[in-house]
């Protein structure tokens, strides 16, 4: 550390020779000079020879400040002011002035930077606050079980189309809701006229119990989906899979789920049903929003949602928007996040959809938010333009994709 700051100094007050190069060949008195530098030690017997053996005076100067920017000794600019002193004081005056004001500017650099870096880490020490206070808020609604549990799961097969979860034994969290009371297999809640051609059911899985059964539940379990990484197996990829027993659908377009989303106002473009494909993101457009219906057997407890975009017309993109909640058709919204001019320029391009068949995947943009103050249950979410923000002929917006993390309430049916 010592020899860089020696150097910076080196280079800086070369720098200053070579400003004044012109001046000082011309008005430095070289013997004088030169003889003193020898005396300091700051040039040897060598270099004062050739110095002075050069036959002009701007020659010799010259010779003298190509030897003297060649010494790599901190205290050589210092010296050669100090035998400029003697003999001719306002060149030493001009130099010192020099390096005084440099040294002034660097200062006041080094002042700004130190004080931006404090106003980061003021920010960074403020964010950090509100993270673990929105945590341990969040805590308190987490049940013991639910925290100590951990889930193992392979992700989504490919090649079979169908989410492989791998569940410790003893764990309660994201397994399949089964009928222990009947040793038959009855009909899947996400079945739609589709039995047996459900490529994630292997033989002998419990599927989910029949209508009958469903309408007489009166406990629930409680299975909490953390946000990891953007579009990381939350709620609606959990409710694709038929609570983990079949090959993943759009559970939106599966009627036995319950699951159902409409544009707020009834009028958009393309289906609104699109905002929850997972794998192939396709786009739809409203001016008003779009409404997500759990349904009646689901409640969810909203602590982070992520919002995907398809394509490069960022125009069209969610920029002043709020999400909301409510548990039932007669209840009031109730506000749970803002967000005014979200800049989706700064996210990184991530990649959905497969490879082959002339399918080529397709380049979106994903951002996640988190829910701050008490966490409630909700059934239903909207997500809804800002009408004060929106100016008069403002393009539609789109929506390519939506995950949702937090605690999701299901039937016990055990």
């Amino acid at each position: 550390m010592e020899r860089l700051l020696a150097m910076q100094r080196i280079q800086r007050q070369n720098d200053i020779l070579q400003q004044f190069h012109m001046k000082l060949r011309a008005d430095t008195d070289p013997e004088p000079v030169t003889n003193y530098l020898y005396q300091a030690k700051i040039i040897d017997e060598y270099a004062l020879e050739e110095i002075l053996s050069m036959q002009t005076r701007r020659n010799k100067n010259k010779a003298l400040l190509i030897k003297l920017r060649k010494v790599e000794d901190p205290n050589a600019f210092s010296e050669f002011v100090n035998g400029l002193e003697k003999e001719q004081p306002h060149l030493a005056c001009i130099l010192l002035k020099e390096e005084k004001s440099r040294l002034y500017k660097l200062e006041k650099e080094l002042v700004t930077v130190k004080t931006e870096r404090l106003l980061v880490l003021e920010t960074e020490k403020e964010e950090l606050k509100t993270t673990c206070k929105s945590l341990e808020e969040q805590l308190q609604f987490w049940p013991r079980t639910l925290q100590d549990s951990n889930l193992e799961r392979s992700g989504y097969d490919e090649r079979s189309g169908a989410a492989a979860l791998s569940v410790n034994e003893g764990d309660n969290i994201r397994e399949p809701l089964t009928s222990l009371e009947n040793g038959d297999l009855e009909t899947p809640l996400f079945d739609n006229s589709t039995r047996g051609q459900s490529q994630g059911m292997g033989q002998g899985q419990r599927s989910r119990p029949s209508t009958r059964l469903r309408n007489e539940f009166t406990k629930t379990k409680e299975y909490h989906f953390r946000q990891v990484r953007d579009f990381d197996e939350g709620v609606i990829h959990y409710l694709g899979l038929n609570a983990g027993v079949s090959k993943w659908r759009n559970p939106a377009r599966v009627p036995s789920s319950g699951v159902k989303v409409t544009y707020c106002d009834g009028e958009g473009r393309e289906d609104p049903e699109n905002i929850l494909e997972y794998f192939n993101p396709v786009n739809s457009y409203t001016r008003s929003g779009w409404c997500l219906d759990l349904g009646k057997y689901y409640s969810l407890r909203l602590t982070d949602y992520t919002l995907r975009q398809r394509g490069s017309n960022s125009k069209n993109f969610l920029q002043n928007f709020k999400i909301q909640g409510r548990l039932n058709d007669d209840d009031e919204w109730s506000l749970l996040n803002r967000h005014y001019k979200v800049n989706w320029k700064l996210r990184e391009w991530s990649y959905y959809g497969k490879s082959g068949d002339k399918i080529k995947p397709v380049p979106c943009k994903t951002k996640t938010w988190s829910v701050e103050g008490e966490l409630k249950a909700h059934r239903q979410f909207q997500i809804v333009q800002l009408r004060d923000s929106m100016p008069a002929g403002a393009p539609q917006m789109s929506l390519a994709g939506i995950e949702l993390y937090g605690v999701l309430s299901v039937p016990d049916f055990d």
